[in-house]
């Protein structure tokens, strides 16, 4: 940018989608995976038994 020059207005900048925080999310053969905030991960495990 130069001098003088204006930012951006917010609305037409690209917006980043939301992310699902981390932790244990149902997945698929009835165990639960890891999502790192990010990425999901290898991790998985069975489910909670009540």
């Amino acid at each position: 940018m130069r001098v003088g020059d204006k930012s951006p207005d917010p609305a037409v900048l690209p917006r980043t989608p939301q992310l699902p925080p981390a932790g244990w999310y149902p997945g698929d053969n009835e165990q639960l995976r890891w999502f790192d905030g990010q990425a999901w991960t290898a991790f998985r495990k069975p489910p909670d038994q009540h």
